[in-house]
């Protein structure tokens, strides 16, 4: 069994990741974007940063929209698999293979995304808020950060202890538990070639509340809230913590 502190190193890079989250397709990427770049008012060329981009649904979308993306994961698998997909539709996207906690570029971006509950994977509170402060050092004067995790009162009151489900001929059961402020997944996989496999994920729940306090701290003042794709007020009750914060001029 897989299961340590940087689970994230392991499972992130294991070529059967992407047939367990085969369901995050390019609509919900397309709708997500679609509510918060209107919000932001970023122009035609900004450049943009990719936060834990994955296999680059989020960059590939930024790019056909005409700005400058920058895409960055600790995951060699899913950069190559974002490559590939850029530059199978002829897309000048920069890809680096980066930790999210202490990233580094030379010039800094007008806009940061970090999408899709890429956040909240480090036990200690200290190294998932050290990801704001990089941030916002990261970021022009004036410019957004464009946040979407999980809410964790949602996530409190509808998990899903279980599941199963088959991908591609790989058999896919998963379980779900929480465990004080952090849910935890196993995953365990049944592969014709590969055998049977096992990881776990843990992310930590926060308050929205202490996530916009946080974000303070760093000069990155929250602008804009919603608790799902489609813009409804955010709310225990949302799915999604969706968050725009401008970085002080």
């Amino acid at each position: 069994m897989q299961s340590n502190k940087n689970w994230f190193e392991t499972w992130f890079n294991h070529p059967l990741y992407l047939q367990v989250y085969a369901h995050r397709d390019d609509e919900d990427a397309k709708k997500l974007l679609n509510l918060v770049l209107p919000v932001t008012g970023l122009p035609h060329g900004a450049k943009v940063l990719d936060l834990a981009c994955g296999a680059g649904r989020h960059s590939v979308l930024l790019a056909e929209k005409g700005f400058q993306v920058t895409g960055a994961d600790l995951s060699e698998n899913l950069l190559e698999v974002a490559r590939n997909e850029a530059s199978s539709k002829k897309l000048n996207i920069t890809f680096s293979r980066q930790d999210m906690r202490f990233f580094k570029f030379p010039l800094p971006f007008d806009g940061i995304f970090n999408l899709f509950t890429s956040f909240g994977y480090f036990d200690d509170d200290r190294e998932n808020f050290s990801v704001f402060k990089t941030v916002s050092d990261h970021l022009v004067p004036g410019g957004y950060f464009i946040f979407d995790y999980l809410n964790g009162s949602f996530i409190r009151n509808n998990l899903v202890p279980q599941d199963e489900k088959v991908v591609n001929g790989t058999r896919i059961f998963q379980q779900r538990r929480i465990e004080g402020d952090t849910v935890k997944k196993k995953v365990l996989l049944e592969h014709a070639g590969l055998g049977k496999l096992e990881f776990e994920e843990s992310v930590k729940l926060y308050d929205p509340a202490l996530i916009e306090r946080v974000l303070f701290t760093f000069n990155l003042k929250v602008e804009y809230r919603a608790g799902d794709f489609d813009g409804n007020p955010l709310s225990e009750k949302s799915q999604r913590l969706i968050l725009i914060a401008r970085k002080d001029e």
